[in-house]
């Protein structure tokens, strides 16, 4: 049921949004993300900010920079690495501490998708206040938002994510795909073949553009 509850808040945002979506796709080019986040430091913090903070005069682009550019954030690991607490503190049903925990890694890093996914499933848990479920519930549907209009999902135009993690986010809570045969790596593409669609998405297949995902765990294997 909970997860239930969070799947329904995500879709109904998700059929919103992709009815205002269209067919452009949002560029996304490393090489410039890079630059803007290392160039513009301070201008790069405040932008996250502004999308924690739910600004609604940021464009989708806008949010789209803010989620590539925090992954050069010198926090982007050290809030990556402590999701498996989370998701150890939810499989105990220690909500409160989930709860808690969850918070933690927002504030290292505030649009890590896991930890705002943990968060909208302890709200629900503990019966807190729609207020606070939906504030983390729409902070996680702009990003997943941002992250959909990079792509189709296609071989052509896969989507672009900073985490492996980011990849079950969309499919689960964005297209409602959970079930999948197998995985795949092909060329700078997580490719999954999936066992069923949805009325989100229709295809069998779906592929994410992880060029980032393995700049980031070369660096981390490196050490």
């Amino acid at each position: 049921m909970k997860k239930l509850s969070i799947l329904i808040s995500i879709i109904l945002y998700s059929l919103s949004a992709m009815g205002q979506q269209g067919k452009s796709f949002i560029h996304v080019d490393f090489k410039t993300v890079k630059e803007e986040a290392n160039n513009h430091p301070e201008d790069i913090a405040t932008l996250i900010e502004s999308v924690a903070r739910l600004d609604t005069t940021l464009s989708v682009e806008k949010i789209a920079m803010a989620y590539f550019c925090s992954s050069y954030s010198s926090n982007y690991l050290k809030a990556s690495n402590m999701e498996r607490t989370l998701y150890d503190l939810r499989n105990k049903k220690d909500y409160e501490n989930l709860l808690l925990k969850s918070n933690e890694v927002l504030r290292i890093n505030p649009l890590n998708c896991t930890a705002l996914s943990t968060a909208m499933y302890a709200c629900i848990a503990l019966k807190k206040t729609d207020n606070e479920k939906d504030y983390y519930t729409k902070r996680l549907s702009n990003i997943l938002y941002a992250i959909s209009r990079t792509g189709d999902g296609s071989k052509e135009y896969p989507f672009y994510v900073t985490s492996v993690a980011d990849e079950y986010m969309l499919m689960q809570y964005w297209f409602n795909l959970w079930e999948y045969k197998q995985q795949s790596l092909i060329d700078h593409c997580d490719k999954f073949d999936l066992k069923k669609s949805s009325e989100l998405y229709k295809d069998k297949e779906i592929y994410f553009e992880i060029t980032r995902v393995l700049e980031i765990e070369s660096a981390m294997f490196s050490k």
